[in-house]
């Protein structure tokens, strides 16, 4: 049996036939078997320049395509360096396959190709495969949750007595800080995108990538702000998603929140404003930084991996608790790696390697509510 791994541009593969191959093989419905959004998702993106970099496996007797790993193309900076990065997701071998070494061909095209590869939600059966192709593992990655009405969030939470008593004792903590606006725009983004460079190891949250993560994004409708602090730093960059999904329970997620530490403070003062003025019951935030977190520790906002007195799920589209209520991350680097090592610097949010994905069943209801 010969088996051909190739990006799906080079080995001139239609897309949609990748598609097909995630919804016959995807255990669950998922979004990315559906050609429109998988084009979004693959080939949309400005590095991406239209072409598809998805590794795929194809058994060469049949020409059938037995194996995929997602792979978006997305500048990563490390120490101010830009490097050549991806975002890895969804990774499927067709059972008939499984066993030949796909996945392990699969890892070693991807680090002849890359300078930084980023994954999440990485299966017990992968682990090993990453750990010996050079990959480094968090089990969990951090976490955030603020209660805004505990007694809307009790039917879908795991809690004791301490996180009532806490939920009120942290309930004025991270509002004393005044905020304004700044408008969305191609400056303001590249700015505050230019000096996280400086600070932090990422993705690019340049302005023509924040337009296709967010303004272009096929399903969700996310809220974009810039927020700055009476000190008036470079300002700090929010992106909001809003899942109404579940009834009686309103949750916002914070899918970004990255800017000048003068002002992350303001940034979660105006998260707190909005959640109070527009009902939200419970917000939750992903990320990697510990330089990021303090603030919503300092804030009042519950850490899953952390304070196991409250606990809460992380899936809503059905609603579903796993433990720990987070996920996982996988990350090598072919240069520099002792620098991506430090997580101070590492931001990794929800809004990378394809976290924030919806559903299919999502997907389609909003498609229909949209007259799509």
């Amino acid at each position: 049996m010969d088996i051909l791994i190739g990006d799906v541009n080079k080995l001139e593969i239609d897309s949609a036939r990748v598609a097909e191959f995630y919804k016959v093989h995807w255990k669950r419905k998922i979004a990315l078997s559906i050609p429109e959004f998988y084009n979004w998702q693959f080939t949309l993106s400005p590095s991406n320049n239209r072409k598809d970099h998805c590794v795929v496996a194809v058994d060469k007797e049949t020409s059938d395509i037995v194996g995929v790993m997602g792979a978006h193309k997305r500048p990563f900076f490390v120490d101010r360096t830009s490097y050549q990065g991806a975002e890895l997701t969804t990774w499927i071998v067709d059972e008939r396959y499984q066993g030949k070494g796909i996945g392990k061909k699969f890892l070693e095209t991807l680090c002849t190709e890359y300078d930084v590869l980023i994954g999440m939600s990485i299966s017990d059966m992968a682990i090993p495969l990453y750990m010996k192709s050079g990959f480094r593992y968090i089990k969990a990655i951090p976490r955030f949750i603020k209660v805004f009405d505990f007694h809307k969030a009790q039917p879908y939470a795991q809690y004791n007595a301490l996180a009532n008593n806490l939920v009120e004792l942290w309930s004025n903590n991270g509002n004393d800080t005044k905020f304004s606006f700044e408008p969305i725009t191609t400056s303001t983004i590249d700015a505050i995108n230019s000096a996280s460079i400086k600070e932090y190891n990422l993705f690019s949250r340049g302005f023509e990538f924040v337009n296709w993560r967010y303004l272009q994004h096929p399903t969700y409708n996310y809220k974009l702000f810039v927020i700055k602090a009476d000190k008036m730093g470079t300002g700090a960059f929010v992106a909001l998603r809003e899942e109404t999904n579940t009834p009686d329970l309103r949750v916002l997620h914070v899918v970004d929140c990255l800017g000048d530490q003068a002002d992350i403070p303001a940034a979660i003062s105006f998260i707190h404003d909005y959640c109070r003025k527009n009902d939200f019951h419970i917000a939750d935030f992903y990320c990697t930084s510990p330089k990021i977190n303090r603030h919503f520790v300092f804030s009042g906002w519950f850490s899953v991996n952390d304070d196991m007195c409250f606990q809460f799920p992380h899936l809503f589209q059905p609603i579903e608790l796993r433990t720990p209520p987070t996920t996982s991350l996988i990350y090598w680097s072919k240069y520099d790696f002792v620098k991506l090592l430090d997580l101070s610097c590492l931001y990794i949010t929800k809004q990378d390697a394809d976290l924030d994905r919806p559903t299919l069943d999502t997907y389609m209801k909003l498609r229909e509510t949209r007259g799509g």
